[in-house]
């Protein structure tokens, strides 16, 4: 079998499974919506207070020392602002009643 130069960007896949399916699906599987008769137990608690508190300190990681300052690599910090927002913006509203 002839493998090409493009293969390396082909989407792995496990048991004929995309990969990519996995990894998408994977925290609506996790973090699934409770019902609004559910009482708040400790692992809806913990799980609202790791999603919420996880962004907060990442982005304390980004703006770390003065304001004022710089930052080296301006371009990098603004994208992994972006991306951290993007991606923990709407998980904890999935878990509130």
């Amino acid at each position: 079998m002839m493998v090409s130069f493009f293969d390396q960007f082909a989407s792995p896949s496990f048991l004929g499974i995309p990969l990519i399916a996995v990894a998408i699906a994977l925290p609506w599987v996790l973090f699934p919506t409770p019902p609004s008769r559910w009482v708040n137990n400790r692992l809806i608690t913990v799980q609202t207070w790791l999603l919420t508190g996880l962004p907060i300190n990442l982005y304390f990681l980004l703006t770390k020392g003065d304001m004022n300052e710089h930052c080296c690599y301006p371009r990098q910090q603004y994208f992994s602002t972006l991306l951290t927002h993007k991606a923990f913006s709407r998980m904890p509203s999935r878990l509130q009643h």
